[in-house]
């Protein structure tokens, strides 16, 4: 099943683009479409989506196979349940689950699609944070000592 994650950047503080926690500064309205129907929409942090999702494509590539995904924010917990979530039914395939669905998934998503858009996602997001000022996604993702 073909999936594409967009984005657009809502808010944007220039001023905080040096601190430490500016990933958390870029806001935007994420949307994620499935088979051309839009799946889910939500105001989020851009980056720090992205931060989890790195995770998750860094253990997915080294297992090589479908690994869980679970996306929560401060504001949405695991009581509430995960903002997105990616259940391996197998070694090549997920089911996809959000408490924000605009419908029922009931087809499998391919891990190799997972990971194309996930790196697309990466590819776009990091241009827009490049047209901003003089940083990139991956300082933005590199661990803070």
């Amino acid at each position: 099943m073909p999936i594409r994650i967009n984005f657009l950047i809502e808010e944007y503080q220039r001023q905080y683009l040096n601190q430490p926690f500016f990933a958390l500064m870029i806001d935007g309205d994420l949307q994620i479409w499935l088979d051309d129907q839009l799946y889910f929409q939500a105001s989020i942090a851009l980056v720090e989506f992205a931060f989890c999702l790195n995770q998750w494509l860094t253990k997915a590539k080294r297992l090589e196979q479908a690994t869980p995904l679970a996306y929560y924010t401060i504001d949405h917990d695991e009581r509430e349940g995960a903002l997105l979530r990616l259940t391996p039914v197998n070694a090549a395939e997920y089911t996809v689950e959000s408490i924000w669905q605009e419908f029922e998934c009931r087809q499998m998503i391919r891990h190799q699609d997972m990971k194309a858009a996930v790196e697309t996602y990466f590819q776009q997001l990091d241009a827009a944070i490049r047209g901003y000022g003089d940083t990139d996604l991956a300082t933005l993702l590199a661990p803070r000592l």
